[in-house]
């Protein structure tokens, strides 16, 4: 019998968001649907790994139990998505504030100290921004394909990568040494201290990690 996954499984999938309501898709990892709703990027399968909290907890709790080759469709309630609205994070400012003012009107995404929200009403001279996530308070189904579970510990380190970048790169592991080869791709030290965290957490306490920017050019131990 296949093994069904557990907190802390590798787990490769398709899938396809959509918002319970509206029925409107607003993610997916289906090159095909992609391209029926005219999206564009890199739609790929995606490795999620289950208890993380890199995903919506709604999504990952789906997957607890459930084996490779399984097709299903779950409903996430906001609360296990994105969250309800939060009121505190609308907030009110003088539309003098923007320089280009004909372009603030709602529905508008905005930058407002170092943040990034929709504009969802402008009258008397003010904008209201709204900064929760564009999916709070909403109801959501997916529908995911589980591919398989990965069980090389190389596939598991890309599959954290994946996370931060989307380029391509190069993983090799001697013994306790794992080498990323960025392929002339220099991230920051934050981003190397979350690889190394998630590597080590998630995969294999005693692992220790080397970045190569460029073939035989170390770039650092972490």
């Amino acid at each position: 019998m296949e093994k069904s996954i557990s907190n802390g499984d590798f787990v490769e999938v398709d899938y396809v968001g959509r918002i319970k309501d509206s029925g409107i898709i607003f993610d997916t990892t289906l090159a095909d649907v992609a391209r029926e709703l005219k999206l564009k990027g890199e739609f790929k399968p995606m490795i999620a790994i289950v208890g993380s909290g890199k995903m919506i907890r709604g999504f990952e709790n789906a997957l607890l139990n459930r084996r490779a080759g399984e097709e299903f469709e779950v409903e996430i309630k906001s609360e296990d998505a994105f969250g309800e609205v939060d009121p505190k994070l609308l907030i009110s400012v003088p539309l003098k504030h923007f320089k280009e003012k004909d372009k603030v009107r709602p529905g508008a995404v905005v930058e407002f100290e170092n943040s990034f929200g929709i504009v969802r009403s402008v009258s008397s001279g003010r904008v209201v921004i709204d900064f929760n996530h564009p999916l709070a308070g909403k109801d959501l189904v997916y529908k995911i394909f589980v591919r398989r579970i990965l069980e090389d510990d190389v596939e598991k380190v890309r599959g954290i990568i994946s996370y931060f970048i989307s380029k391509d790169f190069e993983i090799e592991i001697k013994g306790k040494e794992v080498i990323i080869n960025l392929n002339n791709i220099d991230l920051p030290i934050p981003i190397k201290q979350r690889i190394y965290e998630d590597v080590r957490k998630y995969i294999n306490k005693d692992y220790v990690l080397k970045f190569v920017v460029k073939i035989g050019e170390n770039n650092g131990e972490v």
